[in-house]
């Protein structure tokens, strides 16, 4: 509920100001009804700009339909750099995330995540485990940024994340797992 407030005063906000210079320019040209133009170009203008914050959210939260790895310049002989393209709308958009960890790692954290492991720092950090603080932080962060994963409870982050459905997608395929859905063609 409270995303969707955020959209709704946002897209008010730039309703507001298209309806202002709308009815600004109106008037400056001189058209004798200038209110209705400011009026008809600030509804105009906040239900594109709500479509649009809306439409971003929803791409954020969608199954990612295919996934790429693409190494890019190593950093250390042991690191590398994953570039995970994520499509969706069947590749018209686009999004990147760059994960700063090798390609075992990223196997072993898909296998582990769509196994049903916890994407905690004590489940994939300390002696013997897959990942640094520092490289499971920024993963962690990476993944939060693309909509892969989100805090449980965004007031207390304590209490961890979880993944989305478009997370849940991506950690079977990078594990080599079916889609659900493909199971039951």
């Amino acid at each position: 509920m409270h995303e969707f407030m955020t959209f709704v005063l946002s897209a008010l906000l730039v309703g507001a100001l298209a309806g202002s210079v709308a009815a600004l320019g109106a008037h400056l040209a001189r058209v004798v009804d200038y209110s209705s133009w400011g009026a008809l170009a600030g509804c105009a203008g906040a239900l594109l700009a709500f479509l649009s914050f809306r439409g971003r959210a929803v791409r954020a939260g969608e199954l990612a339909r295919g996934v790429d790895l693409e190494p890019v310049a190593p950093i250390t002989a042991k690191q590398q750099v994953i570039k995970l393209a994520l499509s969706q709308d069947e590749g018209r958009a686009v999004d990147y995330a760059f994960l700063n960890i090798d390609q075992a790692q990223l196997s072993e954290l898909a296998r582990g995540l769509s196994a049903g492991k916890p994407f905690t720092l004590g489940a994939w950090t300390g002696a013997g485990r897959s990942f640094s603080r520092s490289e499971f932080e920024q993963l962690r962060h990476e993944l939060i940024s693309r909509g892969l994963v989100v805090w449980r409870n965004p007031g207390s982050p304590a209490q961890g994340v979880t993944l989305t459905a478009a997370g849940r997608a991506v950690m079977r395929y990078l594990a080599g797992l079916p889609h659900p859905k493909a199971q039951n063609d």
